[in-house]
């Protein structure tokens, strides 16, 4: 699950010793292989260094452990060398990036699937989507990927027998959960997408243009949103925030925003709905995840 950065460099010349794997950095203990990066895009400035134990397995034609001792022995090199090089001419030269996306899709090739659907970032996604389906421990499947969040959950994978068992297991709660609210008075506060929603019983709809999340605070510190006929309170804002605010910022904004509701009407239910972000903005904003 390394990044491609943290394995090969992009050209021969562009190695480093300090960024990309060398043969010094992995360490051989019994069964396990020890692989020592220090800087990652996670590791700036050398504030940890990171270490991934990986695990001989027993005959199996795919594992790495073996993999690299093989290629060891029969490409022996220096410490300090890449910890991926190809001989030619009697001479080491260092794999590239290039190279080993090209490999790869060749591979992939004479599988019979279509090599454009993959590329050495495969590994990445395809291996926190087996982890998580193994059912390892999301705060392991962030270590061994080096994620700095829960940006790891955007690759995974979920199979349609997986989404059946969700839905065939929780479908009680959520039954019971829209039974309820349909039959209690509900408040919808919302930025401008919702204004023209209408037609559904029980609902009372506050939009407001280019709402922000601590624009709905502020109406009510200001008393101009009434809580006490409601037993539920859907809020829809947060796309004007993650355009412009920081994680940290739109944290902050909602935990203001639920004391104040708890402050006002302890009993109300809350409801959270975002888009964040929108895929128009994404290109601006990038992944956040608050």
């Amino acid at each position: 699950m390394s990044r491609k950065s943290n394995l090969v460099p992009d050209s021969v010349d562009s190695f480093d010793c300090k960024r990309q794997l060398t043969r010094g950095k992995v360490f051989m203990h019994e069964r396990v292989a020890i692989v020592v990066f220090e800087w990652t895009k996670t590791i700036q400035c050398g504030e940890r260094i990171l270490k991934i134990p990986l695990v001989k397995i027993d005959d199996s034609i795919l594992c790495p452990v073996t993999a690299y001792n093989r290629m060891c022995r029969m490409i022996p090199a220096p410490e300090e060398y890449p910890a991926f090089v190809i001989k030619r001419n009697a001479s080491l030269k260092t794999v590239t990036y290039k190279q080993f996306q090209s490999k790869l899709k060749r591979i992939i090739s004479l599988t019979g699937r279509d090599p454009r659907l993959y590329s050495t970032h495969s590994f990445r996604r395809g291996g926190a989507s087996f982890a998580f389906q193994a059912r390892v421990p999301s705060e392991l499947i962030q270590l061994h990927g080096d994620w700095a969040s829960d940006a790891y959950k955007l690759y995974l994978n979920f199979t349609m027998q997986e989404r059946n068992y969700l839905l065939q297991s929780q479908w009680p709660n959520f039954y019971n959960i829209f039974s309820d609210i349909t039959n209690k008075h509900v408040l919808v506060l919302s930025d401008s997408i919702c204004k023209h929603l209408s037609g559904i019983s029980n609902m009372d709809l506050q939009a407001y243009s280019g709402a922000r999340i601590s624009t709905i605070k502020k109406k009510l510190d200001q008393g101009e949103i009434n809580l006490s006929n409601y037993s539920y309170c859907l809020i829809h804002v947060g796309t004007n925030d993650v355009r412009d605010f920081s994680v940290d910022r739109i944290i902050a904004d909602f935990r203001e925003l639920f004391v104040k509701f708890k402050s006002l009407s302890p009993h109300i239910k809350l409801y959270i709905s975002s888009i964040l972000p929108r895929p128009v903005d994404f290109d601006l904003t990038g992944f956040k995840c608050a």
